[in-house]
Formats: C-alpha cells, structure tokens, sequence
C-alpha cells in the first residue's frame, strides 16, 4: 500500500558566479536545498519556480499547491508518494 507525505518546499532565484540564473529549491523540514537551472523554454515568474520543484523533488509527485510568495520566489506544498510502505 501506498502512502502520501506533505512536504513544503520555498523557491528562490539566485545568482551563480557563472551569472547564469538558478532557482534553488529548499526543503523547508529539513533545509537542505538543490539548484535548477533556469530554463529559457517556460519564461520566468511562477511557472519557472514550479518547472524547478517538479525537477528536484526526489519520489513521485501526486499534486503540487502554491501555498504563498515571498521576495525572490514561492512556497510549495508538496504531497508525495511513500512507495514500499
């Protein structure tokens, strides 16, 4: 059987010393965050943040809310499966 988690996660736009834009996506229960790169193909605002959750949160996505806004990005809350349990 299959259960689910809620995880809350903030995005944020940071800056590399490449000077290629990141979105770092921090895992507000543990917080320990990941880079994305930004992808040019899906433009910027809210759309760029969630491409980056989608792509650095480990397990399988059930569904993804936006949970508010600060400064430099968003909050996410994540459910995920619990495979194997």
């Amino acid at each position: 059987m299959n259960n689910t988690t809620w995880t809350g996660y903030r995005t944020g736009y940071v800056s590399m010393p490449s000077g290629a834009p990141r979105i770092l996506v921090m895992n507000l229960a543990t917080n320990h965050g990941k880079h994305q790169a930004f992808d040019y193909e899906i433009g910027g605002g809210e759309a760029q943040h969630l491409h980056a959750v989608m792509q650095k949160v480990p397990g399988s996505i059930v569904r993804i809310e936006r949970c508010g806004e600060w400064k430099s990005g968003y909050y996410f809350a994540v459910e995920t499966i619990n495979e194997g349990e």
